[in-house]
């Protein structure tokens, strides 16, 4: 059912409802270089040169069913997704930040992200996916908003 709610989300308001997320657990992803250094390694781990780079809404919609599996964000995803709209965000840099968070979250309901004593990014594959089909456009997605 949340699946199907997902898949007819506006593009803006899945992507309110991801910046939302984002936002509420920025503390949870590496920021900055951080993040560019995890989307590069994302990258290397998973094959994306088959995979056009989805739209933002695209992105955010792949990213919310990931987070509607997963039991932290589940009832978060559900009650924004079946809640009223709320007014729409300009998207900014700000608003691109939690995005990124967003994508990020998304991600580590399928990989572990783990840096060693000198600062380096690895990922393991916690989870497998019944498909990369949302996987791949969303290490795409933040791969391009990142400039990796």
């Amino acid at each position: 059912m949340i699946d199907r709610r997902i898949r007819e989300l506006s593009d803006d308001t899945a992507l309110r409802i991801v910046n939302a997320i984002g936002e509420a657990h920025q503390d949870a992803v590496p920021d900055g270089v951080g993040s560019a250094e995890l989307a590069r390694v994302l990258s290397e781990a998973v094959d994306t040169t088959d995979v056009p780079a989805p739209s933002d809404g695209e992105a955010a919609s792949a990213a919310l069913q990931l987070l509607a599996e997963d039991h932290r964000f589940a009832g978060a995803v559900e009650s924004m997704a079946s809640g009223p709209q709320t007014k729409a965000l300009g998207f900014g840099v700000v608003e691109g930040a939690f995005l990124i968070s967003g994508l990020l979250l998304a991600l580590q309901t399928h990989f572990e992200f783990v840096r060693d004593k000198d600062g380096r990014w690895s990922v393991k594959l916690v989870k497998k996916p019944t498909s990369d089909t949302l996987l791949k456009p969303l290490i795409k997605k933040l791969t391009d908003l990142l400039g990796v």
